[in-house]
């Protein structure tokens, strides 16, 4: 594991504490439907849907199966879904589908992210970089969400972070366990997303810093490589699983997001669309404060050759952003690979504020310290809200859905909506589809219900909060033509079966 904690060290002792107070942010209030404003609705939702799948319809690893898609097929042809398996294992230990037990797998993976990041910058840094790049990385408001979040990107990022460490300590010592810890590791990372390649070029930089060229001449590199490329085939037999199916969703293509809409792969780094991405890394990954010690790190002189693992490391995640850039400029989640990086600099940028005579006693005076304490929390605090809190519109989603269970037999087709995400349909518990309520495009819209009515929709449901009411021209065509069997001021369910009324004109 690498050298044991110092027990008479400060820091040593302070790091327990850190990761204590890591985890405690992590499973508070951690039994919540999985709305909670900051984590991706839809992600989410599909994640819980093959979960849940796994458990009611057994526990068959190999087709991960969502509710979307009317009649079938169901299959999910995307990342191999262990950490879905995990948590549908859950559900059986908790004897039924749980918010928590399903969070308790994100919870997991993130705490182990943790300590092998303290463990990796400690080796190739110093305690003090180790120390605060963890403390930096346990309080990030993303790296908090998304280990609480059903979503793969915590898990590879644990597993990344894994395959770093063992990787590393493997050239350090040849013992064989460090060299199959990090080829699963990194196997695992590839398997949960195809992007975690771009650790191959970290781990070719730790190889060369300890053999130089041999590393041309060692067949352990090309087993290691072979190996973990091997994975690939997962994504191939999917994809040509697919082909033969007409499935919900298709994600082996590259016209993604902002590129679907036809936009040139160039604009999508216009000024006006790298405004969220920078939003995203200065507030929500690295805040303020964090911010500005990342910068401070950025210049620190490195403390010694083996810091310079990181350039590479960063060209690699560089390179995923680019690939990925066409979802990633509007997602978020896309950026958790840098967290890693940033909180290496994180801890450079302290540390240089140590150890500089002028600036130590500024950073080590107590006002100093309790006004950069406030800071942190104000900046995390008002991200943390939208983790442990669901506002009453989006309880909706969740009343609704008990409402429509209450009333709709659980082998009929639904129709359900909430904007353009399939989280109303998980939590109806029913196969179906989802119609985006947000288009405007009523004919659109009208002729996209009859078509899933004419391939077995039965009823409607939707929860009709504030923001998700944009199309009361549908709803007039849904209300005049069928019949309305639940209707109050959040929630509507139509029985699709009734015509009470010829189309309006």
């Amino acid at each position: 594991m690498g050298a044991p904690l110092n027990p008479i060290s400060r820091v040593g002792k302070a790091i327990y504490a850190i990761f204590f107070l890591a985890l405690l942010v992590r499973v508070w209030n951690l039994d919540i439907p999985f709305v909670e404003p900051y984590n991706n609705i839809s992600r989410q939702s599909l994640c819980a849907s093959v979960a849940r799948n796994f458990y009611q319809h057994g526990f068959n690893l190999f087709y991960p199966e969502i509710d979307e898609n009317g009649p079938g097929p169901y299959l999910y042809n995307v990342e191999f879904p262990l950490y879905s398996y995990v948590m549908a294992v859950g559900y059986k230990l908790a004897g039924g589908v749980r918010e928590w037990a399903a969070r308790l797998v994100s919870v997991f993976f993130g705490m182990l992210f943790l300590f092998f990041l303290y463990f990796f910058l400690r080796r190739v840094s110093s305690e003090t970089v180790a120390f605060w790049g963890v403390v930096f990385a346990s309080f990030s408001p993303m790296c908090v969400a998304l280990s609480r979040s059903i979503q793969p990107d915590i898990t590879m990022l644990s597993a990344s972070m894994v395959a770093l460490y063992a990787f590393y300590r493997f050239k350090e010592t040849e013992e064989p366990h460090f060299y199959i810890f990090s080829l699963l590791a990194l196997s695992l990372a590839v398997l949960t997303r195809p992007f975690a390649l771009y650790l191959f070029l970290p781990i070719v930089a730790i190889a060369w810093m300890n053999e130089g060229k041999d590393i041309f001449k060692n067949p352990k590199n090309y087993v290691f490589a072979f190996s973990v490329l091997l994975t690939l085939t997962w994504y191939v037999w999917m994809a040509v699983a697919g082909k033969g199916q007409k499935l919900a969703y298709d994600p082996y293509i590259f016209s993604r997001g902002d590129m679907a809409e036809h936009h040139d792969y160039l604009r999508l780094f216009a000024p006006s669309k790298l405004i969220y991405p920078a939003k995203i890394l200065v507030f929500h990954l690295l805040t303020p404060l964090g911010s500005l010690l990342a910068l401070r790190g950025i210049f620190a002189r490195p403390r010694n050759w083996k810091e310079i693992v990181i350039y590479p490391w960063l060209m690699g995640v560089i390179i995923y952003l680019l690939v990925a850039w066409p979802t990633a400029v509007s997602h978020s989640y896309y950026f958790l690979p840098l967290l890693s990086i940033f909180a290496f600099w994180v801890g450079k940028g302290v540390e240089a504020l140590l150890e500089s005579e002028r600036t130590a006693k500024i950073v080590k005076n107590p006002i100093v310290i309790i006004l950069a304490l406030v800071m942190s929390l104000v900046s995390a605090g008002y991200f943390y809200r939208l983790l442990y809190f669901i506002p009453d519109e989006r309880w909706a989603i969740v009343r609704t859905a008990e409402t429509a269970q209450k009333i709709t037999p659980k082998e009929d087709l639904v129709v359900a909506s909430w904007g353009s995400s399939p989280i109303q349909l998980y939590y109806c518990n029913r196969k179906g589809w989802v119609l985006n309520l947000e288009d405007k495009d009523t004919k659109a819209l009208i002729e996209k219900l009859e078509a899933h009515r004419a391939q077995g929709a039965k009823w409607f449901v939707t929860s009709k909060t504030a923001d998700i009411r944009r199309n009361l021209d549908f709803e007039k065509y849904l209300l005049s033509r069928y019949k309305a069997v639940f209707n109050n001021q959040e929630s509507l369910v139509v029985d699709l079966r009734v015509v009470q009324a010829s189309e309006p004109s």
